[in-house]
């Protein structure tokens, strides 16, 4: 908010604002502050409107790939009300508008509509620099599929979309955008213990982690979704100033993945219909009551 304020006033990003990450939403929180009046509130509230197009979103995806309505209204229910998404949604930060464009980056990927999905995923990155783990997945999904045109293509429409988004500020001021991103944010300690990120992670969002483990395991029969949690694992590893909020970068890709899981256990355990989704809509349930409880 006071970043899009200064930029209102004529502030040039980097040259006059130190801002520690890539540009893109610089631009999206400019467009949201003249859009809710120059409200603080109303700023925060952009979120809970990103969040439900990212639901939305969830549900379509999911039902176009399974056409079942249970398991698409459990896997966007598994979002919304998921810790992560309740814990993190009060605010603006940028997370969800960088989710909502790496989903659509991953509904044209499923279209086969390449460039498009090039487009939208350096949107997402460019946004919030450490859904990178997705563009790598991605890359390399295409790459192991051997679609070599297709992976042109993503990388040209990626590489010139984040060129366009970067060039304001290449030109403006190019020392300070690499020392504000590149300077700052790689060298920057740690904050919090990995550890207890970890462990409040697993503890607050128990199936994320199951659903990160499951598509480890799951990677022959979805390469995407199982370099996603490869990629994952080794940015949570390899960069050490890491935040809770920073792993909202995989939430909608493991609510995505969801139907995989469903399935998996449907065949190897026989189960009824109805069960999986009962079991996983009371945990949703108790987890979504224990946070309004603390909440009051």
């Amino acid at each position: 908010f006071n970043i899009a304020y200064q930029i209102s006033r004529g502030k040039i990003l980097y040259k006059d604002i130190f801002f520690s990450n890539f540009p893109f939403f610089s631009y999206v929180s400019s467009v949201y502050y003249f859009l809710c009046g120059k409200n603080l509130e109303f700023f925060y509230f952009t979120s809970a409107i990103e969040i439900t197009i990212i639901t939305s979103l969830i549900y379509f995806i999911t039902y176009r790939k399974t056409e079942n309505y249970i398991i698409s209204i459990v896997s966007c229910a598994f979002y919304v009300l998921s810790f992560m998404v309740l814990s993190t949604s009060d605010h603006q930060t940028g997370v969800f508008t960088a989710s909502l464009f790496a989903v659509l980056g991953y509904f044209f990927l499923q279209e086969r509509k390449t460039i498009m999905s090039g487009i939208f995923i350096a949107i997402a990155v460019f946004t919030k620099a450490y859904f990178l783990p997705i563009l790598l997945s991605v890359f390399i999904y295409i790459a192991i599929k051997q679609e070599w045109k297709n992976l042109l293509k993503f990388g040209l429409a990626f590489a010139v979309t984040g060129l366009i988004i970067l060039l304001p500020f290449l030109i403006q001021a190019p020392r300070q955008l690499i020392s504000d991103i590149f300077g700052f944010s790689l060298t920057r300690p740690a904050g919090i213990s990995k550890i207890n990120i970890m462990w409040f992670y697993i503890t607050k969002d128990l199936p994320f982690f199951i659903l990160l483990l499951f598509n480890l395991i799951n990677i022959r029969r979805n390469i995407l979704f199982g370099l996603i949690s490869i990629f994952s694992i080794i940015f949570f590893v390899g960069y050490q100033d890491i935040y809770y909020l920073y792993l909202n970068f995989m939430t909608p890709f493991l609510c995505l993945s969801l139907y995989e899981f469903y399935y998996f256990l449907k065949t190897k355990f026989k189960l009824q219909v109805l069960i999986i989704p009962t079991i996983i809509f009371f945990f949703i349930l108790e987890k979504f009551l224990h946070w309004h409880h603390h909440g009051e």
